[in-house]
Formats: C-alpha cells, structure tokens, sequence
C-alpha cells in the first residue's frame, strides 16, 4: 500500500512540476529588436552609426568592435566616434573632437583605445577598423593630430 501512495504522490509532483512555466529569456537580438535599438548587425554596407569610442579596442593589433555594438546618444562634452560599414567586416571610423565651449584639443579625447573596456567586444561577428579619419595607419592619423595643434594635457 505505501508503494502504491508513493507512486500516486509521485505521478502528482510530476504533473505539478509540468505545470510551472519559467520566464522564458530572449536572445540579445531580438531583445534589441523590440526595443528599437540599432545595432551594428542591423546595418548594410555604406550605413552609418554614432558608437562610443570606448566601444572599440585593440586585440592582437587591430581595432574591432562588436556586431552587436549599439547607438550611442551624442554628447558635446565627449568626442563624437561615427563608423561606416564596408564590406568584409571592416569599417571606416570618423572620430570628431568634443564640441563643448572651451575644448582644449588633448589628443587622447580623440584617440582609439588599446585597452578594451571591460571584457571587450565578446559577440561575433567582429568588425575590423579599416581607417581613421581617412588615415590608413594610426602613426599618419596622430601626426596629423599633432599638426592641427593637439597635444596630450595631463
């Protein structure tokens, strides 16, 4: 008889366990989707998309960031980082110094990162910096800093 109740108490814990529903996760994408908010991957070749500059860093000595970097509101007190999307996962980066009154040209407002911020850009697919400010090479890109009267203000 107790082997008959047990198995009747276990066929009514079962039944209860099939009834309880969790709360079911999105995958970020679809999460982005449904909050309108744009993201790298949603762009074709030739779009553009204002992205923090922190949202871009070196690893083994290229500048990528993530598909899933999102839009970034525009502020005049930091510099202003558009990307323009390329074919083969590369990109053109436009970086614009900040625009508040009384900017006092310090080059790393407007430099790329080597260090990546946090865990860096850890969801494929990767985009790959193909120039900066129509500069090929970063030695080109920051002498032309220097010339136009950027210096590093500690």
């Amino acid at each position: 008889m107790k082997i008959g109740f047990r198995f009747l108490y276990i066929l009514f814990l079962a039944s209860c366990i099939s009834q309880i529903q969790t709360f079911t996760a999105l995958e970020y994408q679809k999460k982005m989707e449904l909050i309108g908010k744009v993201t790298v991957k949603d762009l074709a070749v030739g779009d553009s998309l204002r992205i923090n500059l922190w949202d871009i860093c070196k690893i083994n000595g290229s500048y990528v960031f993530s598909g899933d970097t999102a839009r970034y509101k525009k502020f005049t007190s930091i510099s202003e980082v558009i990307i323009t999307l390329l074919p083969q996962n590369q990109a053109s980066v436009k970086i614009n110094p900040p625009s508040r009154d009384g900017y006092d040209k310090d080059i790393s407002d407007v430099l790329l990162k080597d260090r990546c911020y946090g865990e860096g850009p850890n969801t494929a697919p990767y985009f790959f910096v193909k120039d900066v400010n129509g500069f090929e090479t970063e030695e080109g890109y920051i002498s032309q800093l220097l010339e136009d009267g950027y210096k590093l203000i500690e």
